[in-house]
């Protein structure tokens, strides 16, 4: 079956999960930022059948990495991300729903807890490092019966 394209840039999405966290006063370091965001593609692939963001999603050493999101806040290193753009990207009610269900579940773990989570699923550990992790693979993998980890 054929996924649709995204709507978003993943800075765009990265900075709303940024200001949601910070709103739920569970804020977030770039490394717990880069697996929200995995598990947002992953939610909007199997709730929507399209990708939430264009870019891909690679497989690093400490788990599923956007390239662009990295270079934008690993300077931060562990220290936590605070809202920076004031100009907000229009994100749909329903997008924001999907966003805030993965946001909610996951703002609250630690960022090495989701580091191995990550590391324990398939669609990371069955990817080479430094390649893109495919987005068939993700969405059959969280699609399978009885994987949690995008349920809300």
């Amino acid at each position: 079956m054929e996924i649709y394209e995204a709507k978003y840039k993943a800075l765009d999405i990265a900075e709303y999960i940024i200001r949601r966290s910070v709103a739920i006063e569970n804020p977030i370091d770039q490394l717990k930022l880069q697996k929200i965001l995995y598990y947002v593609q992953a939610k909007f692939l199997v709730e929507k059948n399209r990708k939430c963001f264009v870019e891909p999603i690679l497989a690093w050493r400490f788990g599923p990495v956007v390239e662009s999101v990295y270079k934008q806040y690993s300077k931060y290193s562990s220290m936590n991300l605070y809202p920076k753009n004031e100009n907000r990207v229009s994100i749909s009610d329903e997008d924001i729903n999907l966003i805030n269900s993965i946001v909610n579940k996951y703002s609250n773990k630690s960022s090495w807890f989701l580091v191995e989570q990550t590391h324990n699923e398939r669609p990371w550990r069955c990817t080479p490092q430094s390649t893109e992790i495919d987005i068939y693979e993700i969405r059959s993998y969280y699609c399978s019966e009885g994987n949690e980890s995008i349920c809300s």
